[in-house]
């Protein structure tokens, strides 16, 4: 018969909440769950956020350094300053 450890190790927001206790990764999507988590009394995680640290809490994102060239009129709307009311 399995333990009742072994039942919740099965459920994969458990296994989330398990690697975020001790995660220090480089993915910003999972460190702010992760802050979130540690801060926040009644931090649930959905089932979407626990698939995707389960996923990825070992992989190391790419950084993308690549200068992208803009169109001088969204340049010019970038600049004026939005102001709402």
């Amino acid at each position: 018969m399995e333990s009742n450890k072994d039942k919740l190790s099965k459920i994969p927001e458990v296994r989330a909440q398990r690697i975020l206790e001790e995660y220090d990764g480089f993915n910003n999507y999972i460190s702010t769950i992760q802050k979130n988590f540690k801060e926040k009394k009644y931090f649930k995680l959905t089932r979407a956020q626990a698939d995707y640290i389960n996923s990825y809490h070992l992989r190391v994102p790419k950084i993308a350094r690549k200068w992208v060239n803009l169109d001088s009129y969204f340049g010019k709307k970038m600049i004026v300053p939005q102001t709402y009311g």
